[in-house]
């Protein structure tokens, strides 16, 4: 699963904390494409697959609040 952010949203600093706080639940990879930061989830716990994304968006922005 991957997502894509747009970093003019979300400042890069949030987005590698959030990857920290979730490394537990899967293996979390990012990289930029231009304006955007790729997150990449591999190796989910069974139990987050299906929400696992949604979940990660959610503390995302919460951080930014």
């Amino acid at each position: 699963m991957t997502i894509k952010l747009n970093n003019n949203i979300y400042k890069k600093d949030l987005i590698k904390q959030a990857i920290k706080d979730f490394q537990e639940l899967a293996q979390i990879k990012s990289k930029q494409e231009g304006d955007y930061t790729e997150v990449s989830f591999e190796k989910i716990e069974p139990e987050y697959q299906d929400i696992l994304g949604d979940e990660f968006g959610n503390y995302l922005l919460g951080l930014h609040s």
